[in-house]
């Protein structure tokens, strides 16, 4: 089947090439993930709403070359949500994603996870979610990341913040911490930092926030500069370019605590049957909204 049009939302999305392996070792097709996104919208269209899109574009699948493109194409349907940002020669239109149509649409275009702001696109400059991104070093484990998550969810607990895990889809977890949208980019960067590098220098052997690779072996490193302006996070329930087509799941924090949960047990082809529970998990990013305490 080479063209195929769908219709939802009230619009006709046209499909090309579902049979296109997208992950041959896997004999997952580009219909499969259409299918997956088509079921999956309705929970993860509430994450990436309103927020500036990058698409991350992989048209041969995630073995074939891939590249971001921030500015939408001249040749999107009048239907697709699109924003004007920026200041004269650096203005983009950037997509912005209001319904699962517009999902299937960038999908379409070789998009496999959903790649988005940490502010909306009517504030822009002021996110409304600071995370800590951890990620395994070489010589580090999964179950060094749940040590450390558990680390920080105490570190917010004794500030009186609440953040939300979840898998990053691949080898690592994030925590989001949803807040006010009243402080910058930098702000919010500088609060993340200043709590990773105290957690670091109170953990030495397990935490680091070192730039330099080389000096991350058998840590886990704690990613403070995701919080930096024009950054891009892939949501939760997106689908991840790796093997097995692992999705970024919500995760409760008793499984942190009991370490009895991996990343790669979420895939797309086993997440549909639990993802209006797991969706409960990560609803407080949606309806919490918190101020930064000074932190010393």
């Amino acid at each position: 089947m080479k063209e195929f049009i769908y219709n939802t939302d009230d619009v006709n999305v046209t499909l090309k090439n579902l049979e296109k392996k997208f992950w041959p070792n896997d004999n997952f097709s580009k219909g499969d993930l259409l299918n997956y996104y088509d079921k999956a919208g309705p929970f993860l269209l509430p994450y990436i709403k309103k927020r500036p899109f990058t698409m991350k574009r992989y048209p041969d699948g995630i073995d074939g070359k891939h590249f971001f493109q921030k500015d939408c194409p001249d040749y999107a349907p009048d239907w697709l949500g699109r924003v004007a940002m920026g200041k004269r020669e650096k203005v983009i239109d950037y997509i912005i994603i209001n319904k699962v149509a517009d999902i299937l649409w960038v999908v379409n275009q070789g998009c496999i996870d959903m790649h988005t702001w940490l502010a909306s696109y009517t504030n822009p400059t002021k996110p409304d979610i600071a995370v800590f991104d951890l990620d395994p070093a070489e010589g580090s484990t999964w179950q060094d990341v749940l040590s450390m998550a558990k680390i920080i969810r105490e570190a917010l607990e004794s500030i009186r913040l609440m953040g939300y895990p979840k898998t990053s889809g691949s080898k690592g977890l994030h925590i989001y911490i949803p807040i006010q949208p009243l402080y910058s980019y930098s702000q919010v960067q500088n609060f993340i930092r200043g709590l990773a590098e105290m957690i670091a220098s109170a953990y030495p052997e397990k935490a680091t926030t070192a730039r330099n690779i080389k000096d991350r072996k058998n840590k886990v490193y704690i990613d403070y500069l995701q919080n930096g302006a024009g950054r891009t996070m892939a949501s939760v329930f997106s689908v991840r370019p790796v093997p097995g087509a692992t999705v970024s799941m919500p995760i409760s924090w008793e499984e942190v605590e009991q370490r009895s949960i991996h990343p790669y047990q979420f895939t797309m082809t086993n997440v549909l049957d639990q993802i209006r529970e797991r969706d409960t998990l990560f609803q407080g990013v949606l309806t919490k909204r918190q101020k930064l305490p000074p932190i010393h």
